[in-house]
C-alpha cells in the first residue's frame, strides 16, 4: 500500500472518530440526540467553529469559523451548503429519512451530522468531506468536523 493512500485511510478514520469521542461531553452537558426533531429543527443556518484537514498537504487547521445552512429544496429533501471562509465549501443535497442524523453524499463531496438539543438551542456534531475517485479509489481530498449551533425560533 503506498504511503499517500496509508495517511489518507488514518486521516479518514481519524476524523470519523473524532466526532464519537465528544459524544460523551455532550451527554454530560445535557445535550441529548433529538429523536423527535423535524424538518423544520434542520432548515436554517447553524454556526460555530470546525477543524480543516487538507489531505494533499496533511495540514490541519483548528477554530476555524463555518456556517451550515439546510435549505428545503423539494419535500423531505435538503439541500447544505457548508462555508469555512478561506478553507472549504460544498453544497450536498440529499433525501431527509431520519429526525435525528443526515448522510448525503453527492459525486464530489459527502455530508454527515446528529442533531443533538439542550433546552431552547440545537447543534450539529458531524463533518463534510471532499473526495475524488482515480481508477477504483475513493480518494479524500480534505475533511471539516464541525460542531455548529442554532437556537429554536
Amino acid at each position: 500500500m503506498n504511503t499517500r493512500l496509508t495517511i489518507s485511510l488514518f486521516a479518514v478514520v481519524s476524523f470519523f472518530l473524532c466526532p464519537a469521542c465528544s459524544d460523551e461531553d455532550k451527554e454530560d452537558s445535557n445535550w441529548g440526540t433529538c429523536y423527535d426533531c423535524t424538518l423544520d429543527s434542520w432548515i436554517g443556518a447553524f454556526s460555530g467553529t470546525a477543524t480543516h484537514f487538507n489531505a494533499s498537504t496533511l495540514v490541519e487547521v483548528d477554530g476555524l469559523d463555518i456556517t451550515i445552512e439546510f435549505e428545503e429544496t423539494a419535500t423531505d429533501y435538503l439541500t447544505a451548503y457548508v462555508s469555512v471562509p478561506n478553507y472549504f465549501s460544498a453544497t450536498i443535497s440529499g433525501a431527509w429519512t431520519s429526525p435525528y442524523s443526515i448522510s448525503f453524499a453527492g459525486s464530489g463531496s459527502s455530508i454527515f451530522a446528529t442533531i443533538y438539543k439542550q433546552g431552547e438551542d440545537l447543534m450539529l456534531n458531524g463533518n463534510a468531506k471532499k473526495f475524488h475517485y482515480k481508477v477504483d479509489s475513493l480518494i479524500i481530498d480534505e475533511v471539516v468536523n464541525f460542531d455548529v449551533y442554532k437556537t429554536i425560533n
